[in-house]
């Protein structure tokens, strides 16, 4: 398996962040966006008829196809969420066969910090601990990768 088919997860789940940063924003036009309201005056329905204001809100007339659209883009944006996630299952299950079809205990460990857990490189030498650096760890990954 090559770098970057062992990095897919790590981009999948960049790409979600993304997503949802997008989502988010979305959100907050459709809430924000042509929002206008009104007072007006109505009394109860049975004696005594006492006049009150009533608040009325909505979206202006103008904006509603605006909101429509984003609206549409949002549901677009949560179905390709949901579709990503799903790709990171399948590609965790894919990443964690592979890794566990390894000979290794070391470079198992090296590849599930790096590429599942997404941990830097100083982070993978720190948790594996004993003589281990930062370079020493990911010379070893790049190693074991160009022999396979």
């Amino acid at each position: 398996m090559k770098k970057k088919e062992l990095s897919q997860l790590f981009y999948l789940n960049k790409e979600i962040a993304q997503l949802e940063q997008h989502k988010q924003e979305l959100q907050h036009q459709i809430r924000n966006l042509g929002k206008t309201s009104d007072t007006v005056k109505g009394s109860s329905t049975s004696y005594p008829f006492v006049l009150h204001s009533i608040l009325v809100t909505g979206i202006r007339s103008k904006d509603k196809e605006r909101v429509l659209r984003l609206k549409a883009d949002l549901a677009d944006i949560e179905k390709l969420i949901d579709l990503r996630s799903q790709q990171c299952v399948v590609e965790y299950n894919r990443l964690m066969r592979y890794i566990n079809t390894i000979d290794d205990s070391l470079i198992r460990q090296i590849l599930t910090l790096r590429f599942v857990n997404n941990l830097p490189w100083n982070r993978v030498a720190s948790n594996i601990g004993g003589s281990n650096t930062e370079d020493s760890v990911r010379k070893a990954c790049v190693r074991f990768l160009q022999k396979n």
